[in-house]
């Protein structure tokens, strides 16, 4: 019990700050405008109630809702987000001389295998998941 009690900590002091970075990058607020528009409300909505669908669904299975956050989560934090923002700082500030498709080659990788992984994290462990239910 404790060990579920320290991972919603966890979760509920990490995933609103990525939340938020990601809603206001793919929503910028407008100057003068609403701080939190329709579109950027709708999604936080629609996260927050596939959230909970999942916090209870898995209620009796904080080991593969953990396992499930790690794969995802950690590639996410670690390695997509920081190569997506500094690609995008390189796009927006950088210099237009190395603007070429080369010049953001790295980054592109970096993207690539971090969604690979975390694809495939994300998978094996929901195979694992459906492999010991008790259904079987």
């Amino acid at each position: 019990k404790i060990s579920a009690i320290a991972f919603l900590v966890k979760i509920q002091l990490t995933a609103p700050l990525l939340l938020n970075a990601i809603l206001v990058s793919c929503w910028p607020p407008q100057v003068g405008g609403v701080e939190w528009p329709t579109p950027r409300l709708a999604a936080l909505v629609v996260l927050a109630g596939l959230t909970a669908l999942m916090a209870v669904a898995f209620a009796d299975d904080v080991a593969a809702v953990a396992s499930l956050t790690g794969s995802l989560f950690t590639m996410m934090t670690s390695v997509i987000f920081p190569a997506l923002v500094h690609f995008r700082l390189a796009k927006t500030f950088g210099n237009t001389a190395e603007s070429s498709t080369t010049a953001f080659l790295p980054h592109i990788l970096i993207l690539v295998f971090g969604v690979v992984m975390a694809t495939s994290g994300t998978v094996l462990t929901v195979k694992d998941m459906w492999d010991s239910s008790p259904d079987q």
